[in-house]
């Protein structure tokens, strides 16, 4: 499984501090395309589909990345499928326990549906229970405190969707929009997708720091050769070396 890495910035550092993980496949109409996930009722078994990625990196963050990798962390989607799959939690969490640096060098996000199915959030818990940091992959939708779910590290949103949010409210202060992802003391927001200056300038007025889409950096394969990855800055965004 080839797989590429997209830096996560933060804008008041100036610099990449995390990094999504994904996988390249060509498709027959859509060429070759970067993913997270895969589509339900495709080809390949989204349980296989999860556990490869996970395999793929964890070595990537032991071998290739090295002490990068616990200033730097993958952050790696899983699916709802793998989730209800007791036997590949389990699989991690032993995983994790054996290693103790898998916790340190990633970031599991779970689906959105984790939010609102208990038995999701049971999983997730196993998997905090284990060590793993998580963040959540929300569509904006409000996420209530008794949703069930572990303490989160960060939650992922769509730059669009929340540029939209913010048009469609009367916001007196930046608070106000957290509070309608996550009523209380929500978790630090990473805003995906961001593809132009001027999203990248609208979620800084926002109050965003931490970012990633292609006007930063578009996925880019990693190469053993390679182990070390950059975080300086080439024409004012952080990219991958």
């Amino acid at each position: 499984m080839e797989i590429s890495l997209q830096p996560i910035v933060s804008v008041s550092r100036g610099q990449s501090v995390a990094f999504d993980i994904l996988t390249r496949v060509d498709l027959p109409d859509l060429g070759q395309v970067h993913l997270k996930r895969i589509a339900i009722g495709g080809a390949l078994d989204p349980v296989d589909f999860d556990m490869s990625m996970f395999l793929v990196a964890v070595d990537t963050a032991r071998r290739r990345m090295g002490s990068v990798s616990e200033r730097m962390r993958l952050h790696l989607s899983l699916s709802p499928d793998v989730l209800r799959h007791e036997e590949a939690v389990a699989d991690i969490c032993a995983l994790v326990d054996l290693h103790p640096g898998i916790a340190r060098s990633m970031v599991l996000s779970l689906p959105g549906t984790a939010a609102r199915h208990p038995d999701l959030a049971r999983a997730a818990r196993a998997l905090s229970d284990a060590g793993m940091a998580l963040a959540l992959d929300s569509d904006g939708s409000t996420i209530h405190a008794d949703n069930g779910l572990p303490p989160l590290q960060y939650v992922n949103v769509e730059a669009q969707v929340l540029i939209a949010l913010a048009d469609t409210m009367d916001i007196g202060t930046l608070d106000d929009l957290w509070a309608r992802i996550w009523p209380g003391a929500c978790p630090p927001i990473i805003a995906l997708g961001v593809r132009a200056e001027e999203t990248a300038l609208r979620l800084i007025d926002l109050g965003v720091d931490l970012m990633a889409g292609d006007w930063f950096s578009p996925p880019r394969r990693m190469s053993r050769g390679d182990p070390h990855l950059a975080h300086g800055q080439e024409g004012g965004r952080p990219t991958l070396g």
